[in-house]
């Protein structure tokens, strides 16, 4: 938790910085953009789907011929039949349940924090997914009644050499209306 805190406290020190640092860091960023939103992502970084839904990974891990879904940040809009009546309370709600029945080792934290994007919800969680060690954090925001999750799921023991990434790219999340 602290970890975390400290990565959020350093990106938004890093927003504050001189333009010249933002130019510069440009140059290391591609951008993506859709009829909801916009973001930016390391060039390290590639976008691929997850299931139809936006994702990206380190083309570092890739290339190892790694397993995409142990370090992976989707962007979900939960907009079809399962979440028409819920609200962000009742997602993790799910998603707690869901994470519990499939791993009795699972550990949640939640908080809330105030964004560019309004108050997100975020919730983390350490689990296991195959016998293997999994950190997830998950950003919930609304816009327009309809909640999207930012969810970035890694394997713990690599956790820490990419969590400073997922949250720029989490970070840079705006929407357009």
């Amino acid at each position: 938790m602290k970890k975390l805190f400290l990565a959020l406290l350093c990106l938004l020190i890093l927003n504050c910085s001189s333009s010249k640092t933002e130019s510069s860091q440009s140059e290391n960023f591609k951008y993506y953009q859709n009829d909801d939103f916009s973001l930016q992502y390391p060039r390290e970084w590639k976008t691929h789907d997850d299931h139809g839904f936006l994702a990206f990974s380190p083309k570092s891990y890739l290339k190892q011929d790694k397993n995409m879904f142990d370090n992976i940040l989707t962007i979900y809009k939960l907009d079809h039949e399962n979440y028409n009546d819920k609200s962000i309370d009742d997602c993790i709600e799910d998603k707690k349940e869901r994470a519990t029945q499939s791993s009795g080792e699972t550990h949640f934290q939640q908080r809330t924090m105030d964004t560019k994007n309004g108050t997100a919800i975020i919730l983390e969680l350490d689990k296991r997914r195959d016998y293997r060690a999994m950190k997830e954090i998950s950003f919930y925001f609304t816009n327009n009644e309809i909640i999207y999750e930012l969810r970035y799921r890694v394997r713990t023991d690599i956790y820490n050499d990419y969590i400073n990434s997922a949250l720029a790219i989490i970070d840079s999340f705006e929407f357009k209306n």
